[in-house]
């Protein structure tokens, strides 16, 4: 049907891990409250760093701390709030085989110019023939 060539599909993540780490572990009066509150199943969300929750679900609210928010970023240096790659670079991948591929190789390259958010709604604005809001 031709639909997959024509369909623009847009990948990109978070710029780096983060180092903060959750000190409350989950004591009253110490900001978990916050973070707290239910699942959309009614569950109640555990907050901190508990050594008998497993991370992941979204049940839980836990940090992982600077250790971890290095590796994250491998192969770049430091995470969040720095300004090294590991805190200002991210993937971001443009698949759109019907307008990028027309047997250019210039359209199938690393882009290393830098860009903003706000880029992408331009982008869909246009390629849906409407003006930006």
């Amino acid at each position: 049907t031709g639909m997959y060539d024509n369909t623009v599909i847009f990948f990109l993540s978070d710029n780096g891990g983060c180092a903060e780490y959750l000190k409350e572990n989950g004591e009253e009066g110490h900001w978990p409250e916050f973070y707290g509150g239910l699942t959309r199943d009614g569950k109640k969300i555990d907050v901190g760093n508990l050594q008998h929750l497993e991370p992941g679900g979204e049940e839980t609210f836990m940090s992982y701390d600077l250790p971890w928010a290095n590796a994250s970023n491998t192969p770049f240096r430091l995470f969040k709030s720095w300004v090294h790659e590991g805190g200002i670079a991210t993937p971001f991948v443009v698949h759109w085989p019907k307008a990028l591929s027309r047997g250019n190789k210039d359209h199938e390259k690393i882009c290393h110019s830098p860009w903003i958010m706000m880029d992408i709604v331009a982008t869909c604005c246009k390629i849906g023939g409407i003006p930006i809001p």
